[in-house]
């Protein structure tokens, strides 16, 4: 009995230091997939943090003089933290391993979809292609013109008078046939 009160303290600080570790990656994750419109994914992930929080929550509410308690909540903690630790090592990786399976099959598909428009220049059908100064892109308001370059694709969007692209500067626009 004495042993699970000293071990009482030592697994609530465990678990808790666990669980803040956990919880920013676990929200982190939770931003990134209600970005990708994928939500649902970490339903189980916040479930079982907030189910973890309140019994920390409990744990932390108990007298040091309730040994009965403490003795109770101790299989508790040790139990969950190894709930915890067997779901971060599994289920994570499962999901992580899904993931990286579904991201490698997108890829693969607008890898054979470059493949079809390589060395083409593609244009809406209402644009001509021009080649001149910075000027003339402004002209092609809320057009998207793809030419493809050797080092990188190029992708300029003319919306409100401004051309874009992360790999090219307004100054170097002025010389690249479009």
């Amino acid at each position: 009995m004495a042993t699970k009160n000293i071990h009482f303290e030592s697994e609530l600080g465990a678990l808790k230091a666990i669980l803040q570790s956990v919880e920013r990656k676990f929200l982190e994750i939770e931003k990134h997939n209600k970005e990708l419109g994928c939500a649902e994914k970490t339903k189980p992930n916040i479930d079982l943090l907030n189910k973890g929080k309140e019994l920390v929550e409990k744990c932390s509410e108990i007298s040091p003089l309730n040994f009965i308690e403490r003795r109770r909540y101790s299989d508790e903690l040790t139990g969950y933290k190894a709930a915890l630790l067997s779901f971060c090592q599994v289920e994570l990786q499962l999901e992580q391993s899904s993931d990286i399976k579904e991201m490698l099959m997108k890829l693969d598909r607008l890898d054979r979809i470059s493949e079809v428009v390589k060395d083409w220049a593609l244009f809406s059908p209402s644009l001509h292609p021009v080649i001149g100064p910075y000027s003339a892109l402004l002209k092609c308001k809320d057009e998207v013109l793809i030419k493809d370059r050797p080092a990188a694709v190029l992708l300029a969007t003319c919306r409100n008078g401004t051309a874009t692209s992360p790999e090219i500067q307004e100054s170097e626009l002025d010389s690249i046939p479009i």
